[in-house]
């Protein structure tokens, strides 16, 4: 019967041929496989990948298949698949990682690599081996070599990828925060594509540690770092030694007098404002940067306005005390202190507290910069496998193994 049915495999009428195909498919032997693998036809191999496992060994030695073995879609297929990502002939490692790059995210294809033996496969490539290092694995776990190879291979051959198809964003996203290839953004889908796109404007373009860390909510915030405690600090004293030397100048005449305590009265705004400082207060950062004794004026009045006039009124505020008040602080603690330094000290100790100042305020931005982690949110976080727990309860007491 095996010999009849291989020779009808060569009828001209295309009924027979078929149905002797699948006759030998449905047989489930090896000799039957070699047949159809033998005669090189569509049907032939459309027969011979429905028998699963038997045909796994035809397209993976005797004629490597990376493609039809992820389309089978057995644990030994996929597994086999997996081994190719090795092979000596390089087209076959890139087909092997591109088809393999689809599929992944199919939680039963990811299962299957993830049990794939580790005697299959080959060295784990060291460049990539951080691409998985988000997701936990068990230690046993082949899929963080697996997918380092397949980023390996990816990343070095971008140029022959296409958009067709999308693949895993768990390949592809820390691929691109790596290289920066628009090439590997454009296989991603199109909200995670835009994302990326409007963040790299608003903040910065990912990288790779961004990536090792895109399930972590980003931790420093400046408006509550001890950088933003130590400047609120600065700013109070120096209204307050302001006003303290103010009260011990004697530069306007008695007739002048009551325009002390109204200066006075006037600079506890900016003192009592640094207290204020609060998300969404501080409509202009850079420009508050620029004078630090002058922070966070009327921030209630500006977080009540809208976002865009908000915005405008808060900067024209912001810069309309700061140079109404930088001066006076400036003019009348220099004047207290011509008493016992000399003027060059004077400068010298302005130009220190101001840039230590405009230092430490740029420095806390730009720790707030590095900290938003442009990548965050655009995954799912993978949740936990939990195990289903067996036992015993006996007397009031359980026990599970």
């Amino acid at each position: 019967m095996l010999e009849w049915l291989s020779e009808q495999l060569g009828s001209n009428d295309q009924n027979v041929g078929a149905s002797a195909a699948w006759a030998l498919a449905c047989s489930n032997l090896g000799i039957a496989a070699g047949r159809l693998f033998d005669h090189e036809t569509d049907v032939s191999r459309a027969a011979l990948e429905s028998m699963g496992d038997v045909a796994v060994l035809f397209f993976t030695r005797r004629q490597p298949q990376p493609a039809t073995l992820v389309r089978i879609g057995t644990p030994r297929s996929l597994e086999a698949a997996a081994s190719l990502l090795w092979h000596r002939d390089k087209d076959i490692c890139l087909d092997a990682a591109i088809h393999l790059a689809r599929r992944l995210p199919d939680p039963l294809v990811e299962s299957a690599l993830r049990d794939a033996s580790t005697t299959a496969l080959g060295e784990a490539d060291d460049r990539y081996s951080w691409v998985w290092e988000p997701f936990e694995e068990p230690e046993n776990s082949s899929l963080p070599r697996i997918a380092g190879r397949m980023a390996s291979l990816l990343s070095a051959h971008s140029n022959h990828l296409s958009s067709a198809e999308a693949m895993d964003s768990r390949l592809i996203l820390p691929l691109y925060a790596n290289t920066r290839d628009d090439r590997l953004l454009l296989i991603l889908p199109p909200p995670i594509r835009d994302a990326i796109l409007q963040r790299a404007t608003e903040l910065r373009q990912p990288t790779q540690e961004d990536w090792r860390r895109i399930f972590q909510p980003t931790t420093f915030k400046f408006e509550t770092s001890r950088d933003a405690i130590i400047l609120k600090w600065v700013a109070i004293i120096l209204h307050l030694l302001w006003l303290f030397c103010l009260y011990k100048s004697h530069t306007f005449s008695p007739p002048f007098s009551w325009w002390k305590p109204l200066v006075a009265l006037t600079g506890l705004i900016p003192s009592m404002g640094v207290f204020f400082l609060i998300k969404g207060a501080a409509p202009n950062k850079k420009l508050m940067g620029m004078v630090p004794v002058s922070w966070a004026y009327l921030p209630l009045l500006i977080r009540l306005l809208k976002p865009k006039i908000g915005d405008i009124i808060g900067s024209l505020l912001l810069l309309t005390i700061s140079l109404a008040y930088s001066p006076l602080v400036v003019y009348f603690c220099s004047l207290q202190a011509m008493k016992i330094l000399k003027i060059s000290e004077i400068v010298v100790l302005w130009a220190a507290i101001y840039g230590g100042c405009i230092l430490l305020y740029w420095l806390g931005l730009r720790k707030e910069v590095l900290a938003q982690n442009p990548l965050y949110g655009l995954l799912l976080a993978p949740t936990r496998r939990l195990r289903k727990r067996k036992g015993l309860r006996i007397l009031g007491l359980s026990v599970e193994w």
